[in-house]
């Protein structure tokens, strides 16, 4: 089956990321996939590694309902949203078996996509926790008539989308957790470091993620004299304010740093492609964003390295306090500055809590089963629609 992905970037983000191991786990005997990305970036040597057709493709647009602003948002996204029926015809002629949207942001692509007179049978991913809006409201009566299966990255998915509508027993539903590398799953067991620990965050560098946690979080580090470093990687939105002004938080972060001299405490790298090594040679993964989803992509690639994570949240099918790593219901600076002194003065409990990670993994991520439930999907999907 001829089956087109649309993905809303190049590769640096973890939608992106989880998409180019969903295509790369396929049995290609079944499956000949395409991939059109919105921007050029590490996605493209990727495919080509694995002979996989793609293109760049910079009509794509995605707006996903917010808590706030949305007006804003639509305002400012409206220059992309009027490319959409040139991108829509362009997919009518490519003429997929089967069409696979990657993110749920790109519901009014599909609207184009129908209104233009194209059934094509349709995968979506749905991998954020957007408020149950009036916008996601109307995204839901889409889907209801319109999209043949949703895929959920984790339950908490699944259950915001019927809250905002989205009727399961009309629209098929299956909850996937995202895969890994097989490369990350079969790596060399970790190594347990005597000295300082080193806590890595990878991340878009957003208030929703919280970055700016940690810099509170090292100075208390510093202040209770906790031997560790935090290494920060990650840049700031790629899309502009209002379609001019970049965004400068790496820039005000750093000098936040400099400001409170807390430069041997945490480090603000920047972006990097690949941390498959970074997290391969950290102690400890945080993730303090202010949603308190415990679930992204950096977690599930930690724990295939045997990474523990601390993060805050209570969903704890990854991330198990006191298995795989612990989880805060509530930032709190002192009190998880006191789990990573616990940490930093027992390497025998971090050497149970890494192994413990990569066994969780593989049994989670593996993405050979992914594969195969995938290619399921899409032939329940196409039997459903054949006369």
């Amino acid at each position: 089956m001829r089956v087109l992905y649309i993905d809303i970037e190049g590769g640096f983000g973890g939608s992106s990321r989880s998409l180019y191991y969903m295509v790369a786990a396929l049995d290609r005997t079944q499956v000949e996939p395409t991939v059109w990305h919105r921007t050029s970036g590490p996605i493209s040597q990727r495919l080509d590694q694995i002979g996989i057709a793609h293109r760049v493709e910079p009509r794509i647009a995605s707006i996903i309902p917010r808590a706030r602003n949305n007006w804003k948002i639509w305002l400012a996204s409206a220059p992309r949203l009027l490319r959409l029926p040139a991108l829509a015809r362009s997919i009518r002629e490519f003429a997929p078996d089967l069409l696979h949207l990657n993110y749920e942001g790109l519901v009014p692509l599909h609207i184009a996509l129908c209104r233009g007179g194209a059934h094509i049978p349709t995968v979506m991913h749905v991998r954020t926790m957007s408020p149950a809006n009036a916008i996601y409201r109307a995204y839901a009566r889409h889907i209801n008539s319109h999209i043949d299966h949703l895929i959920f990255i984790t339950e908490n998915e699944r259950g915001r989308a019927e809250a905002a509508g989205v009727d399961l027993g009309r629209v098929g539903g299956t909850v996937l957790y995202n895969p890994t590398s097989a490369e990350s799953l079969a790596a060399d067991e970790k190594p347990i470091h005597t000295g300082p620990l080193r806590i890595v965050f990878l991340g878009t560098l957003d208030l929703p993620r919280g970055p700016d946690r940690l810099i509170g979080l090292a100075a208390e580090l510093r202040r209770q004299d906790i031997p560790c470093r935090i290494d920060c990687y990650g840049g700031a939105q790629r899309y502009r304010k209002l379609f001019l002004f970049p965004h400068r938080t790496l820039e005000e972060l750093r000098a936040r740093v400099h400001a409170e001299d807390l430069g041997d405490r945490i480090v603000f790298h920047g972006h990097v492609s690949g941390p498959e090594a970074i997290l391969h040679n950290a102690d400890l993964l945080i993730r303090p964003a202010r949603a308190g989803d415990p679930w992204g992509r950096d977690v599930i690639e930690a724990l295939a390295h045997g990474t523990p994570v601390l993060a805050t949240g209570t969903y704890d099918r990854f991330v198990r306090p006191g298995e795989t790593g612990f989880l805060f219901e509530t930032w709190d600076d002192a009190a998880i500055a006191s789990v990573i002194r616990t940490l930093s003065a027992n390497r025998a409990l971090l050497r149970r809590l890494s192994d413990n990670a990569r066994t969780l993994a593989r049994r989670l991520f593996d993405p050979a089963p992914y594969g195969a439930r995938i290619v399921d999907i899409y032939d329940r999907v196409l039997a459903a629609r054949r006369p």
